[in-house]
């Protein structure tokens, strides 16, 4: 796949799903990057094969724009030591298990609470135990 083919699928797949600044903005920045890649010696079909699919990065771009993460700070940049490769991590997409972690076991600590002080359960230890289960399985499903 060429560049013009590659910026025309970006193009065709946003089109009508994100505002026109939007697209302007996408396709600008990846004219850019894959000119930038080329400058350190690498050819253009290299850089747009590891770009993957236009239509699969559209509909990344779509669904940021619909849950209105369009801003600059949502995706960060990095590089690894030799400053060749980066990688994007959505950091909104971490906060939000952070919260949902939070939320989890904040909801089950203050069910215990009322077990425990509505029908004195002291004595019973298995209602402690199973949501004890539940919170170790659902931190490690969002780990």
């Amino acid at each position: 796949m060429t560049r013009a083919e590659f910026i025309r699928e970006l193009k065709e797949a946003l089109e009508g799903h994100v505002p026109q600044s939007v697209i302007a903005e996408n396709v600008r920045y990846y004219e850019n990057y894959i000119e930038e890649r080329k400058n350190t010696g690498r050819t253009e079909s290299e850089i747009i094969e590891e770009l993957g699919s236009p239509r699969l990065i559209a509909r990344s771009i779509i669904d940021a724009a619909d849950q209105g993460q369009m801003g600059s700070d949502v995706f960060e940049e990095t590089y690894t030591e030799n400053g060749q490769e980066d990688s994007w991590q959505d950091d909104s997409y971490e906060a939000s298990v952070r919260k949902m972690k939070a939320g989890c076991v904040t909801a089950i600590l203050i069910t215990m609470i009322v077990m425990v002080a509505v029908f004195h359960i002291v004595a019973f230890l298995w209602p402690v135990l199973v949501v004890l289960l539940i919170v170790y399985l659902i931190w490690q499903h969002f780990r």
